[in-house]
């Protein structure tokens, strides 16, 4: 009777010992999910943090360009109500003034106005009809783009060449930024600006094409007739540079009639520039007389 106690006595001791390991263990088990659970927590809240202060500084970058862009733009020249389009302030690819020509009338991504891009896409594809290659090599450019060309060129000079000759020397073929047609996607420039292109028999093949087809399509050359004695003063003759006359005609009054509130912007020679509004209006007023 005492030994059968006896066994009951450890049976019951062990059975309690392994009811507390069991909770032991359940106990161990529940503090490791706790801290498991505590260090996805924080990690979470460390990634938030993170990721806040992350969007906090883009938000403070993407302020700051703003800010700079929005001084930038300021000391742009602006030109009448439409300032914005007729001196190039706009981002092309996110006007709905101006569409994308497709790859295989273009040498690379060129946008040009809207209204424009119907008329000049049916052009050029009569063009290839007819077994002309037409490319449109530029069409609308921005202020930014074209301020990037005057400095270019400007650089390109001596040390020892003045200011008004390195204008007038750029301005044989290149727009000052801000009354460029380029701004305003209505003008385009095919295949080449080489002259030698053009007096090639190629280039006169193409050429004799446009000036016979072009203007049932709306466009003109508008630096035309220089070297004939037919306009005075400007830009030299660009057989490449075709402009749409139904939009354009109106931009070009515009321009014409604003052309005073340009003003120096910061740009190279904007001092000599400042003297020489009267010079600058031929640039902008020097057209063929059929492109009015």
């Amino acid at each position: 009777m005492k030994f059968l106690l006896k066994l009951l006595v450890v049976a019951a001791l062990a059975a309690a010992g392994f009811f507390a390991y069991q909770m032991y263990q359940d106990n161990q088990r529940r503090q490791q999910e706790w801290l498991e659970l505590r260090e996805q927590e924080l990690s979470q809240k460390e990634r938030a943090l993170n990721q806040s202060q992350e969007e906090a500084r883009i938000r403070q970058k993407l302020e700051q360009d703003l800010s700079e862009k929005q001084a930038d733009m300021d000391t742009v020249p602006s030109f009448g109500t439409s300032g914005s389009l007729v001196s190039g302030q706009v981002v092309a690819e996110r006007d709905r003034r101006f569409k994308r020509l497709p790859s295989e009338f273009s040498t690379k991504s060129i946008y040009v106005n809207v209204e424009t891009y119907h008329d000049l896409v049916k052009m050029m594809s009569a063009a290839r009809s007819d077994g002309i290659d037409l490319k449109v090599m530029s069409g609308f450019r921005s202020y930014d783009y074209q301020k990037g060309i005057w400095d270019r060129k400007w650089q390109a000079f001596g040390a020892g060449v003045d200011e008004r000759t390195r204008i007038n020397s750029i301005m044989r073929y290149s727009s000052l930024p801000g009354i460029s047609r380029h701004h305003w996607g209505t003008d385009v420039d095919f295949n080449s600006v080489s002259s030698d292109y053009w007096q090639s028999a190629k280039g006169r093949k193409i050429y004799q094409w446009l000036k016979q087809n072009a203007p049932a399509y709306g466009f003109c050359q508008v630096y035309d007739g220089k070297s004939r004695g037919e306009r005075q003063g400007g830009y030299e003759d660009e057989p490449w540079h075709w402009s749409y006359l139904k939009v354009a005609a109106k931009l070009q009054r515009e321009r014409e009639a604003t052309i005073d509130e340009l003003v120096g912007a910061p740009i190279y020679g904007r001092e000599t520039l400042r003297k020489m509004i009267p010079q600058l209006k031929t640039y902008v007023t020097s057209i063929h007389p059929s492109c009015r």
